[in-house]
């Protein structure tokens, strides 16, 4: 017999006895959640949540990165590779430096690079180590403070120096080149070059001797290249003559005959003494006509190669030091002067001469000028004096 279920009474369900019983019916149901599971110290690392690595790690990393890349910036600024404090002192030294001097130079008069490296070769030069500082010897100095300081001329290749100055300073052998007319000449210090002349006889005896040798950098300003010698190299060949661009021959053949608008008069002047008379104007075009002669062979163009054999460090100090103290004084004595002639006043005829003796050069004395190629031409400077009503001049 099947036994009914019945629903339970109401009466039942607010009963406060049985009340508890029935609270799961209607209560609803929370998910439990187990607890967290303990980590035993026999457990390994990898069994710790990826997260918390993260946390501790990761954060430490950017915040470092961060706060010291732009330190690191402003270190690299003012500190040169490596760690020592020394060499963070020699970084400003550094970008003072002067770099590699690249002076002005007539591209045409430059020789195949082949036929300098065979010349240099044959004899043997190899290039001389310079110790100095770099700042203290790509420092040039002006020729007219050499001049006044050592003696000689201010405009020779080779300037003569008196026995009086000799006796100063111990150094009567110098030279000077210029290296816009002359750029196979050594250019930096302590490296050979090529001399070129138009005949070897023109060189003195001593040539051989070791000289303080100076290039021409720019309008004064010479740089000290150290002490070299020279050695007599073989002449251009033809061959290597004709292997030159004409840009080269033409400027070689006009170099040679100094000033191109005399050539003409040099040439009648020259053939009148041999001929005893008036030379034809073909024959003064043969005279003129030299390109002929170096192709030809008859005529070559004289090298010498320049080699360093030393540099003399306590000479460029104290070229340096003296200019600089030179040129103070230099500009004190000006000041001076400037002052001096103000106050002076000078009327009439008086004032005319002191104009006049600004506009010439002293006592009206001759003075030396060389040409391209290092010969000395005399000129003579005019001094144009005007008389007066009293006393003119005739």
């Amino acid at each position: 017999m099947k036994k009914e279920e019945y629903p339970p009474d109401e009466s039942i369900l607010h009963d406060p006895i049985l009340n508890d019983s029935f609270k799961p019916l209607v209560r609803p149901v929370k998910p439990v959640t187990s607890p967290p599971k303990k980590r035993f110290a026999s457990e390994p690392d990898d069994a710790k949540p990826k997260k918390k690595i993260k946390l501790e790690f990761v954060g430490v990393v950017i915040s470092s990165s961060s706060h010291s890349s732009s330190q690191t910036r402003r270190i690299a600024r003012s500190l040169s590779p490596g760690d020592t404090e020394s060499e963070s002192e020699d970084k400003p030294k550094a970008t003072q430096v002067k770099e590699e001097i690249k002076p002005v130079i007539k591209k045409e008069a430059l020789l195949d690079p082949i036929t300098v490296t065979d010349r240099i070769n044959k004899i043997g030069c190899i290039p001389f180590t310079v110790t100095l500082d770099k700042m203290l010897r790509n420092t040039p100095v002006s020729r007219q403070f050499i001049s006044q300081v050592y003696g000689g001329s201010d405009t020779s290749t080779f300037p003569r120096i008196s026995q009086r100055n000799i006796e100063k300073h111990g150094r009567g052998y110098w030279m000077f080149w210029n290296l816009e007319k002359h750029p196979d000449a050594p250019g930096e210090p302590g490296r050979p070059g090529i001399w070129y002349d138009a005949d070897a006889c023109n060189l003195d005896d001593d040539f051989d001797k070791a000289r303080h040798c100076f290039a021409r950098i720019s309008s004064a300003h010479w740089l000290y290249m150290g002490d070299y010698t020279s050695h007599l190299a073989e002449p251009l060949k033809q061959s290597e003559w004709l292997f030159q661009k004409s840009n080269f021959r033409r400027y070689w053949i006009n170099a040679i005959h100094t000033k191109h608008w005399a050539r003409r008069s040099r040439a009648s002047i020259h053939l009148r003494s041999i001929l005893r008379r008036e030379p034809t104007r073909n024959e003064i075009q043969a005279a003129l006509n030299e390109e002929g002669k170096f192709d030809h062979g008859e005529k070559r163009l004289e090298m010498r190669v320049i080699e360093c054999v030393g540099y003399d460090n306590e000479l460029q100090r104290e070229l340096v030091e003296g200019f600089e103290a030179w040129k103070k004084s230099r500009g004190a004595r000006k000041q001076s002067q400037g002052k001096e002639v103000g106050s002076k006043k000078t009327k009439g005829s008086k004032k005319k001469t002191e104009t006049a003796r600004t506009k010439t050069s002293p006592h009206g004395k001759k003075r030396k000028f060389d040409d391209d190629l290092e010969d000395e031409v005399m000129e003579d400077e005019i001094i144009s004096r005007t008389g007066t009503k009293s006393r003119p001049r005739i």
